[in-house]
């Protein structure tokens, strides 16, 4: 039995791969071999969790992030914010002319100030990103990690930044999970002052698991 499932689950593990390689091209794939090499020996540095060793070209959710922004009408001149971005790799890839990015790890932030590309790193959260970004943020981007807290919490971080800049744009994800510890949020009941449109779906490796991806936009 336990060989049996060691066996279903490695097939599914190189089957979720093999999706992977469909949607992103073997190109870019591979590429991503080539960023979590560095990312391995930038942590022995930085110290930050191996978590963060999961790159951008393997996960299509980000790519697809990147893209529907940078065709975003005027985008180039939009200000970005990312909330939880980790090394910054979907902020870094998103060409636009003012960017902040915040984690609330301080080993994580010093290693994406090192990496660079345009984007204005802090430690911080939402509270500090009131206080720090302009007026006015065209897209606010905050993904992978909004699964651990309740709608409850999700609603009262949100509420520190909407109620002090104006946000035209949201891009959030929401995870559809049978794990206990990992909550679904409706985003039409979160923010009813947007309109929202799903950007895309993919499943997860953890089995019966899917990511959605959300862009709201007020109207």
């Amino acid at each position: 039995m336990g060989k049996k499932s060691s066996k279903i689950l490695l097939n599914e593990r190189i089957g979720y791969q093999l999706g992977i390689i469909k949607r992103q091209g073997i190109r870019t794939y591979a590429k991503g071999f080539v960023r979590k090499a560095y990312y391995i020996y930038l942590r022995r540095r930085y110290r930050f969790d191996p978590w963060h060793l999961s790159v951008y070209e393997h996960h299509p959710y980000a790519t697809d992030i990147v893209r529907e922004i940078n065709n975003m009408p005027g985008s180039q001149s939009f200000t970005i914010c990312e909330i939880g971005c980790g090394l910054g790799d979907i902020i870094r890839h998103i060409n636009a002319e003012h960017k902040y990015g915040y984690d609330i790890s301080q080993s994580v932030i010093n290693c994406a100030k090192h990496l660079g590309g345009g984007a204005h790193f802090s430690v911080g959260s939402f509270e500090e990103a009131a206080k720090e970004t302009p007026a006015n943020i065209d897209v606010l981007i905050v993904v992978n990690w909004l699964h651990g807290l309740t709608s409850e919490e999700v609603k009262k971080l949100f509420d520190v930044l909407l109620g002090a800049v104006e946000v035209k744009r949201i891009v959030m994800d929401v995870m559809e999970s049978p794990l206990p510890n990992k909550f679904q949020h409706n985003v039409d009941e979160l923010f009813p002052e947007y309109k929202s449109r799903l950007l895309m779906a993919s499943r997860v490796l953890v089995k019966n698991e899917m990511r959605y991806v959300y862009v709201l936009e007020k109207e």
